[in-house]
């Protein structure tokens, strides 16, 4: 039928004829290579993502209630949620900075978080008239593996003391004050 087939056969490698198979010229080469250079970019974004996720990943929400006592204390509380990304029972540790740490109340600060679960705690805090200091602050929640003490994961949220507020706490009061 005098046409090309679709196989046909050569003996040695030629350079040109494998570039025109490519693209028909040098020119042509860059489609593959790119192709190649995008297809490792994203196996090494992939391996990298995989080996850098938190086996627990924990978020704190901003102030959810604040009360003045009546002994001019202020009481608050933060949600956090704790989200176990692995397949096994995380023995986790909770604590926190940025309030006094006789203050701060996760009720039971060490717990076991179920493999693919999430889990509420209510953060309280209680400081005193005396210990607060105006103006902003944050406050860091730290969640570490309960036996080996390893970091796990780490978040924040802030906290705004009006020095309005703070000079209304020294001379006593109750009430609820907005956050």
């Amino acid at each position: 039928m005098n046409k090309a087939g679709l196989i046909s056969f050569e003996q040695g490698w030629r350079p040109r004829r494998l570039l025109g198979s490519l693209g028909g010229s040098y020119a042509g080469v860059w489609r593959p290579a790119v192709l190649i250079v995008l297809l490792a970019a994203a196996t090494a974004g992939l391996a990298w993502g995989v080996s850098s996720r938190q086996p627990v990943y924990a978020t704190m929400s901003g102030l959810s209630s604040l009360e003045r006592q009546s002994d001019g204390s202020l009481e608050g509380t933060f949600v956090v949620w704790l989200y176990n990304n692995t397949v096994r029972v995380q023995s986790v540790r909770l604590s926190a900075d940025g309030l006094p740490p006789d203050t701060v109340d996760f009720g039971d600060n060490q717990f076991h978080l179920p493999a693919g679960d999430v889990n509420k705690v209510t953060l309280r805090f209680a400081v005193p008239a005396e210990s607060v200091v105006p103006g902003p602050h944050r406050v860091q929640l730290y969640v570490q593996d309960a036996t080996t003490q390893r970091l796990l994961a780490r978040t924040s949220a802030p906290i705004v003391f009006p020095p309005s507020l703070v000079g209304a706490l020294r001379g006593m009061g109750s009430g609820a004050v907005s956050p």
